[in-house]
């Protein structure tokens, strides 16, 4: 069971869109548009049902975290967070679920999402952040979340993984 101030600090470091959010489970991956349950943060938690993801822009076009998603099974978490710490950034390394790294910026007020993306694609130059091609040899160009900084009602915005999917036994988890 997850205590009640662990549920609540990670619902508070991944506030997003507060009308819809991302699920992934095996061949099943979807956005649904309704608001997210408190259960459904406990079994993420628990590591029961579907993957959640949040969508990191608000309806205001604000965001409380962001991310870089790095998509390379080969990276060295550690070596990345001494990298990321020895140039003072404030970002979070999490191992992700394909292997790879979500380096989270996570922020005490809302910042515009465009400052937001601006920062953490600058980031990304700064620290030579690179994907791996494709197996057919195209570029795999890093993705930043969130990818865009405007929203409408009839634009939901892309969601990212959550990480600690079932909590103590995850392989998804912060590296310092």
């Amino acid at each position: 069971k997850t205590p009640t101030s662990v549920l609540a600090r990670f619902q508070r470091l991944f506030r997003g869109r507060e009308t819809a959010y991302g699920q992934w489970k095996q061949d099943d991956v979807k956005t649904i548009s309704q608001p997210i349950t408190e259960a459904q943060w406990k079994a993420h938690l628990a590591g029961k049902g579907p993957f959640l993801g949040i969508i990191p822009i608000t309806e205001t076009n604000d965001c409380y975290f962001g991310a870089i998603d790095v998509d390379d099974d080969t990276v060295n978490h550690a070596a990345l967070a001494g990298i990321i710490e020895a140039a003072g950034l404030p970002l979070v390394v999490c191992r992700s679920k394909s292997g790879g790294a979500h380096l989270y910026l996570f922020l005490r007020d809302p910042a515009p999402a465009s400052l937001v993306v601006a920062k953490l694609r600058a980031w990304a130059t700064t620290l030579q952040l690179k994907n791996p091609p494709y197996p057919s040899g195209q570029p795999h160009p890093l993705e930043v979340f969130p990818k865009q900084t405007r929203i409408t009602p009839d634009v939901t915005g892309n969601w990212i993984n959550l990480p600690y999917y079932g909590n103590g036994t995850t392989n998804r988890y912060a590296v310092s």
